[in-house]
This record gives structure tokens, C-alpha cells and sequence, in this order.
């Protein structure tokens, strides 16, 4: 009988213990995710978004520059 007591105390406890650890995270969360908030994460990522898009399109005109360059003398050269 005194095993029952203590693993069914032991499960009881780490129950709670569980529960309360998920409450803090989920509370953390909702926190978090007020509507400022969520305008404040869109905004950067849309703004970092914007950049890497720029950097990529700057980055493919420069290719495409070289390699009409070298298409050109290629065409010269035959």
C-alpha cells in the first residue's frame, strides 16, 4: 500500500507541476502577443524582407551585367 501512496503522490505532484509550467509558458505567450507587439514583429520582418529582396535584385543585375559582357566578346571574338 505505501507504494501506491507514494506514486500516485509522485504522479499528483509532477501533474501539477506540469500544468503550472505550461499556464506560465501559454501566459508568457499571450503576453507577447498583444497587437502592438505582433505589429512591431511584421513591420521588421517585412523591413528585412524588403532588404534582402533589394540585395538579391542588385545582385542579379550585376550577373546579368557580366554575363552579357561576356557573351558579347565571345560573339566578337568568332
Amino acid at each position: 500500500m505505501p507504494k501506491r501512496t507514494l506514486w500516485f503522490g509522485l504522479g499528483a505532484t509532477i501533474g501539477v507541476m506540469i500544468s503550472l509550467w505550461t499556464r506560465a509558458k501559454v501566459d508568457k505567450a499571450l503576453s507577447q502577443s498583444t497587437p502592438v507587439q505582433l505589429y512591431k514583429k511584421a513591420s521588421a520582418t517585412t523591413k528585412r524582407l524588403n532588404y534582402d529582396i533589394r540585395n538579391a535584385a542588385s545582385a542579379g543585375s550585376v550577373e546579368k551585367q557580366i554575363v552579357a559582357q561576356d557573351l558579347k566578346r565571345k560573339l566578337l571574338n568568332e
